[in-house]
């Protein structure tokens, strides 16, 4: 049985939904094939992870029993609209890490609406949450070059930043923009010029064979399963459209 044969099993016992969990598990097989990790050491063993995922566990923030969690991963060409996105839902931003993407933390009672804004700092990070803070940012995420700020929407919108209900979590928990796409077919375009201009200046074109080979094997690995992810993510077609 593989890792995601064991987790698929896990999230079954647990209650979830079938379509969900086929979503889920595609998401996360279409991680591995882009990262390339072992899945072990990339989420731990299928069954605690399993309990990650349908409690809300593993993140470093303790949420109260009175807020749910939830993670998902973007591309940095739509992160900042994605968040935007689930803002308006109710979700707030609280950490990010390699493992569980971006945590975000939602109050069951009392939801209220968080918008986000992203930024590379030219100066020194205290010195531009210091700057924006009278505007009502405050830091939520720092990531390698990046600084994610937020607030509450009801500090542009007043009362109405408050949400009288709020939707269900997402089922899904990968978001990657066509951008994205585009950047992985260029950016193995690029290495495959690299391979034949190597095989033209050495004269070895069993060499650079060999490694065009493995480019496009690579690029099939991580392009067709997110493609795939994507795609049986996407809302049926409303007959009457």
């Amino acid at each position: 049985m593989t890792y995601f044969d064991e987790l698929a099993a896990h999230l079954s016992e647990r209650g979830v939904p079938a379509a969900e969990i086929r979503g889920t598990v595609d998401d996360l097989a279409a991680y591995i094939a882009e990262s390339g990790a072992d899945p072990v050491e990339e989420f731990g063993p299928a069954a605690d992870f399993a309990g990650e995922l349908t409690e809300g566990g593993g993140t470093s923030t303790g949420p109260a029993p009175d807020a749910e969690v939830w993670h998902f991963h973007a591309d940095a060409f739509n992160d900042v609209q994605q968040l935007n996105e689930f803002g308006e839902q109710g979700w707030e931003l609280e950490s990010y890490d390699m493992k569980h993407g971006f945590t975000c933390r939602r109050d069951i009672e009392r939801p209220q609406r968080w918008e986000y804004h992203k930024i590379v700092p030219t100066l020194r990070r205290k010195a531009v949450a210091k700057r924006l803070a009278p505007e009502g940012w405050e830091p939520a995420v720092a990531w390698t070059v990046w600084m994610y700020f937020k607030r509450p929407k009801s500090a542009s919108v007043g009362p109405s930043g408050e949400l009288d209900t709020a939707p269900e979590a997402p089922a899904r928990y990968f978001f990657w923009s066509k951008r994205f796409y585009v950047f992985v077919a260029v950016y193995t375009a690029f290495l495959t010029g690299v391979g034949l201009a190597w095989a033209a200046l050495s004269g070895d074109i069993s060499v650079a064979v060999g490694f065009m080979t493995g480019i496009v094997i690579a690029g099939i690995a991580i392009v067709v399963p997110m493609a795939r992810a994507r795609r049986r993510a996407r809302p049926p077609r409303d007959p009457g459209g």
